[in-house]
């Protein structure tokens, strides 16, 4: 690996996980990327209908929502939030490395 870049498949849930746990940008980053995931519908619900493995679950889709649309309008997490958004996200790790790694690609 050259310094700078990353390889295809380099992102492992591990080290997302330490990401998330030593940058704020990486929770931000990660929270918006599985709002991405979630289809219209659950973004304006804030509520998971589909199965798809994609996005937030139906126990993190309205918490998570309201972050990233907190995030979107230019406003930082509360370190409560911060706290609670590492939890969550700490069970997403394995669904941001397959992100990455797709970006990557």
């Amino acid at each position: 690996m050259t310094t700078g870049t990353v390889e295809k498949g380099a992102w492992t849930k591990e080290r997302i996980y330490e990401l998330i746990m030593s940058s704020t940008l990486m929770v931000e980053r990660s929270i918006l990327q599985l709002y991405a995931r979630q289809t219209p519908k659950e973004q304006d619900m804030q509520h998971t209908e589909e199965l798809n493995h994609k996005g937030f679950n139906g126990w993190d889709a309205e918490f998570g929502s309201s972050l990233a649309e907190q995030i979107r309008r230019g406003k930082k997490m509360s370190p409560t939030q911060l706290v609670h958004a590492r939890r969550m996200l700490k069970k997403y790790c394995g669904q941001l490395a397959i992100i990455a790694n797709e970006k990557v690609g």
